[in-house]
């Protein structure tokens, strides 16, 4: 298409153009008569007479009354006589009766003598702009209503986090007027302890300007008490979603708080309550779920109470007993009456007998839906008897684990002795001339090998031999770095194990040296970290760990084996204990951890282990920090 030039235009044509394009509606007012001159089309947009109805008569028409039109030509008169423009805005009617707001810009137009011939007088329709500005007059008051008149507490923060505007509400929830507020950042009326949540969750919103965001928190009170609140925040953005403010709804939940403070002391009350009683406590359903336990003694549990509920009694205490106690909570359910039965239980390899009374528990309605279940142990004589069967047990078991022992000790004997006594032979007048130097010397130092392992196994046993007289292991105690006999016992393990991985890059050394027998000490790692190297899957590391605290040097050893249950764990230091009794069990003779425990408590330490199965263990042991 050609485009042509506003060059090229004629000055008249251009100005017409001009004219008839403009969307205010323009009138040419011949300035002696007032007669309209000419118009543009935008009048009958405007006002809806065409421009043709218009031209030649007199703008009265448009104006509400005679009186205002004579008005606007004397004030539009003088204004134009001295030579401005003319600006004002007042109603006018339309062809159809209906009236509007419009604004008017006069001009005057003068000849080359300066002679006023014409007024220039462009209307333009305030209609959309004043509903506009209604609707947002009428959107604030409805705000300003809502804000003052909150029963909850609002809150206008600006992009720094300064409160630009508190509600009556929110005021009296932290006691202090609205001026004093006024100015203040969120965070200087904010729980210490909340201000990390408080400010994160302030920028997260400013970030996030489309989301609402949620938070509970304490503000803090004139009088420096604090409040609890649940707090509604949504930032008010510009069309180019640049925060402006903040609108935050403050809910205060302090009476929710201490509802909740009550209940939580009064069932806080009634567990220790419960707890205390020597009684056992449960709470089934008609099914046999437990629901819940309370006891002094979980030892009178058949599992820990963490394991109990949810479950169901048949899975706990066995299918006989279970049907027999669900029997009896449906009779008590149906009957609505309690009753009292005897039963038996094995709880930790013992049998006890208890005396239960099961009682319906009504609900809300009436109806009865669960049951206290209340038992005493009731086995004082039976108890004697059981003690005395576990003497006797424990007799013939230490006699039995001695037998062991002495099969054990047999038989670790005799592998060293028997490597000995062929490599001996090897080595005899007929023999000797057939090796080359070499062979000879690994022959030798393989008997002297064998000859440190049969000598550990005799310590072992004399080690155990004082310990079941009650006599102390002696130790010979010097000063000592502890931080250097763990890393050279780790190195050793390195040397002796290279395919296995060991982490001790967190073992601390103490300010000075300390009294330890170093052999004594490298005997009880040497123990441990054995056990770890036999029970740690190969691709697992063993981790080495001490600290220095303030009255002793704590070491613990972790490895990350199959574990041990919690009763394998608290057998772990007796004597001939061995926690895998499989045919498949690792050799040894069950003394190790025995002995390492009395090492480390002659020298005034002490010992555990903590396991869970599938866990793995770690052994702990403690050396006094005394140098003298």
């Amino acid at each position: 298409m050609h485009m042509g030039t506003v060059s090229s235009m004629e000055p008249n044509v251009l100005l017409r153009k001009i004219f008839e394009s403009l969307s205010d509606a323009v009138f040419i007012i011949d300035a002696a008569d007032r007669i309209i001159f000419d118009c543009n089309p935008a009048v009958e947009r405007i006002f809806g007479y065409s421009p043709g109805e218009l031209r030649g008569s007199s703008s009265e028409r448009l104006h509400l009354s005679r009186e205002r039109y004579l008005e606007f030509g004397r004030d539009s008169e003088k204004v134009l006589d001295a030579g401005g423009s003319y600006n004002s805005c007042f109603a006018m009617r339309r062809k159809d009766g209906s009236v509007f707001t419009s604004e008017h810009t006069v001009t005057g137009l003068r000849d080359e003598q300066g002679r006023l011939v014409a007024a220039v007088s462009v209307v333009r329709d305030l209609t959309p702009q004043r509903v506009v500005d209604r609707t947002l007059q009428l959107s604030e008051a409805r705000f300003q209503a809502l804000f003052e008149n909150a029963a909850v507490g609002m809150v206008m923060v600006n992009v720094s986090g300064r409160i630009m505007r508190a509600n009556p509400a929110f005021c009296a929830m932290l006691g202090s007027p609205e001026e004093e507020l006024r100015g203040k950042t969120i965070l200087e009326i904010t729980h210490p302890d909340d201000i990390h949540l408080s400010k994160a969750k302030f920028e997260f919103e400013k970030d996030c300007s489309r989301r609402i965001v949620h938070l509970t928190k304490r503000y803090l009170r004139r009088d420096r008490s604090f409040v609890w609140a649940r707090v509604t925040a949504k930032w008010i953005c510009d069309t180019e979603d640049n925060p402006l403010f903040c609108v935050t709804v403050v809910q205060d939940l302090t009476r929710e708080k201490q509802i909740e403070e009550t209940l939580r002391t009064s069932e806080q009350k009634l567990r220790n309550f419960l707890n205390g009683l020597d009684e056992l406590v449960f709470e089934f359903d008609a099914q046999g779920i437990y629901l819940n336990v309370w006891t002094s003694d979980e030892g009178l549990l058949v599992r820990p109470r963490g394991e109990l509920v949810g479950r169901g009694v048949d899975e706990v205490v066995g299918t006989e007993l279970g049907a027999r106690l669900r029997e009896a909570f449906a009779r008590v359910l149906r009957r609505e009456e309690g009753e009292t039965l005897e039963y038996l239980l094995q709880i930790g390899g013992r049998e006890r007998w208890f005396l239960a009374r099961i009682a319906p528990i009504p609900s809300f309605d009436g109806t009865s839906r669960t049951v206290s279940f209340l038992a005493r142990e009731i086995t004082e004589r039976k108890q004697l008897e059981e003690r005395q069967h576990q003497i006797e047990e424990a007799l013939r078991r230490s006699d039995q684990l001695k037998s062991e022992l002495i099969s054990t000790a047999a038989h670790e004997l005799r592998t060293p002795l028997t490597a000995i006594q062929g490599f001996a032979e090897l080595l005899t007048d007929e023999g000797f001339g057939l090796f080359d130097p070499q062979v000879q010397k690994e022959f030798l130092l393989e008997i002297r090998h064998q000859s440190e392992a049969l000598n550990k196994i005799i310590d072992v046993m004399v080690d155990m031999t004082r310990i079941e007289a009650g006599i102390p292991i002696a130790l010979d105690l010097q000063p000592v770095e502890p931080d250097r006999i763990l890393r050279r016992a780790v190195k050793a393990f390195r040397l002796k194990f290279p395919a296995r991985r060991f982490e001790d890059d967190e073992i601390e050394a103490t300010p000075s040296p300390i009294l330890i027998d170093a052999d004594r000490l490298e005997q009880v790692l040497d123990n441990i970290l054995s056990n770890a190297v036999k029970y740690s899957p190969p691709d697992r590391p063993i981790t080495i760990s001490a600290a220095c605290r303030k009255e002793d040097y704590l070491v613990w050893i972790i490895d990350r084996g199959k574990g041990m249950t919690q009763e394998q764990a608290g057998q772990v230091f007796e004597k001939f204990f061995r926690a895998d009794t499989s045919n498949t069990a690792l050799g040894g003779l069950g003394l190790g951890m025995s002995i390492a425990k009395g090492i480390i408590e002659a020298h005034g330490g002490r010992i555990w282990v903590e396991s869970e199965p599938g866990a793995g263990a770690t052994f702990f042991f403690t050396l006094p920090l005394a140098v003298s």
